[in-house]
């Protein structure tokens, strides 16, 4: 029984406990104790103990239309199948809804129901099951979205915990990032620019969500501490990585997100600030070069709409 459905219980019971204390609580209502406790079982009794996924629980449980509208979406998504009566699958529940906790600003999270009528073809087809029944295992599958360059999506095959699913998750998200140099650097523009500079052996999940939702919009690429050149030439302090510089189509002055002192990026905020140049600087009506070296950046918070030159 999920935790919203025992919790509605245990309210209920506590109610009635509170009445038996009461000072006025006498032997003429017992009745009416056995009328409440008859009525707590049959609840019990009446409800799908089977059931999985709640209202509270984060993960969208889809019909087969609503699969379809996910699959064609840009946004990956993580898809669990399962069949509510395997334990395997009641197992799952707690980790599988951690993981999309975790995993929320990144992709969507979804889960189908197997044992309805109306979705078992799909579950065969897209969760590779023979047959559906409580000794089917649950399947995870990942779908990259239309904007990723690639169209497969992937079963997972590790354990179902909620660790490994995660992990899962990020190295299967697609990635538009362009590993910066200084030939790059030196290309005609023809979008603006978004560089991250960083001392990370990988590109961070939030930066590669950030490419597939600005493909065709910013050219988003890393910039990391090796590439000591671009660090100078930005005039970037490799003490106070991660940090974001954004270059319009039309202008070489890059603008500098300013980011709260000792707090991690998130992608939401980058969201923000992007979307804040994009709007102030983001015109492509001119190609542009940026051969010589930038003039002194100016730094803008997320939220911020105008920024002083300098």
């Amino acid at each position: 029984i999920n935790a919203e459905y025992m919790g509605t219980v245990k309210r209920i019971i506590e109610e009635f406990w509170y009445h038996i204390k009461a000072p006025s609580f006498n032997s003429r209502m017992i009745s009416q104790r056995s009328s409440v406790l008859l009525f707590i079982s049959l609840c019990l009794c009446a409800y799908d103990a089977s059931a999985l996924y709640g209202s509270k629980s984060g993960v969208t449980l889809l019909t087969r239309k609503q699969f379809r509208q996910v699959a064609e979406s840009d946004q990956p998504s993580l898809v669990q199948f399962f069949v509510p009566g395997n334990s395997e699958a009641k197992a799952l529940e707690p980790e599988f809804i951690q993981a999309g906790r975790s995993l929320k600003s990144l992709l969507q999270i979804f889960a189908v129901d197997c044992s309805a009528e109306s979705t078992q073809s799909l579950c065969k087809s897209e969760g590779e099951m023979d047959k559906i029944n409580k000794k089917t295992k649950p399947v995870i599958k990942f779908y990259p979205g239309k904007a990723a360059d690639e169209d497969d999506a992937v079963i997972y095959k590790g354990t179902l915990q909620t660790k490994p699913i995660i992990s899962f998750a990020l190295q299967r998200l697609p990635s538009n990032v362009v590993m910066w140099s200084n030939k790059e650097d030196e290309k005609p523009v023809q979008l603006p620019r978004a560089l991250l500079f960083h001392s990370e052996k990988k590109t961070p999940p939030y930066w590669k969500a950030i490419s597939s939702q600005m493909k065709g919009k910013i050219e988003i690429g890393e910039v990391r501490a090796t590439a000591t050149a671009l660090f100078k030439k930005y005039k970037i302090d490799n003490t106070e990585l991660p940090q974001i510089i954004f270059i319009g189509a039309t202008s070489a002055t890059p603008v500098v997100m300013v980011k709260e002192k000792d707090k991690k990026l998130s992608l939401t905020v980058v969201q923000s600030f992007l979307n804040t140049q994009l709007a102030n600087r983001g015109s492509t009506t001119t190609t542009t070069t940026t051969t010589s070296p930038p003039t002194t950046p100016t730094t803008a918070a997320p939220t911020t709409t105008t920024t002083t030159t300098t």
